[in-house]
């Protein structure tokens, strides 16, 4: 649970989609997992019997969310938690930038455990030019994307698992050979042959 505002005034709320349900704080945590799932139904959660008897201002992780997630896994309906709301918080989200030479400028948005850098470009964000399309970070270029992690002996680009463009390094760290980090701009091209 990402929630600095644990405690104040902003709601709780559960989210039904089409996939999943979610449990979590109404502070926009939720709209990079609803930007490809909208919600069939948000409701706040306002029915304490659902809760932990004692609710600490500062641990609604484990004292109202939690609990609320394991009445869901057990069938109890959505409705019964609380109030539908129509509304909830949103926050934007980063989205490459057009240059004028018709190149995209992103950024590094997240380094996972392995060092593969996630980026802010969409599997789409690739097939807006002509050519095949060439990322830069840090001074490096990477032509093409690959299928596979597999597909390289350096760094490569490919479509991840989260949905976004991502650079690695085939057995081994591309935030340290690159000495990448998060916010690092980078540049996607395209090269006609």
């Amino acid at each position: 649970v990402v929630d600095p505002g644990v405690g104040t005034n902003r709601r709780a709320l559960a989210v039904h989609t089409d996939n999943a349900f979610f449990v979590a704080p109404d502070n926009g945590v939720l709209t990079a997992c609803l930007a490809d799932s909208p919600p069939t139904q948000v409701v706040e959660l306002t029915e304490p019997r659902y809760w932990l008897p004692e609710v600490s201002q500062t641990f609604h992780g484990r004292d109202v969310f939690a609990p609320v997630a394991a009445y869901l896994s057990l069938g109890v309906p959505i409705g019964a938690l609380g109030h539908s709301v129509e509304d909830r918080v949103t926050v934007s989200l980063p989205r490459p930038r057009r240059l004028a030479d018709g190149s995209l400028m992103g950024r590094i948005v997240y380094i996972d455990h392995f060092g593969s850098l996630l980026t802010d470009f969409s599997p789409e964000d690739p097939k807006q030019g002509i050519g095949t399309p060439a990322f830069e970070v840090k001074g490096r270029w990477i032509v093409g994307l690959s299928q596979t992690y597999a597909d390289g002996d350096g760094l490569i680009a490919l479509v991840g698992s989260m949905g976004t463009v991502e650079i690695a390094l085939r057995n081994g760290n591309a935030a340290r050979q690159l000495r990448a980090r998060s916010g690092d701009p980078v540049l996607l091209r395209w090269i006609v042959e």
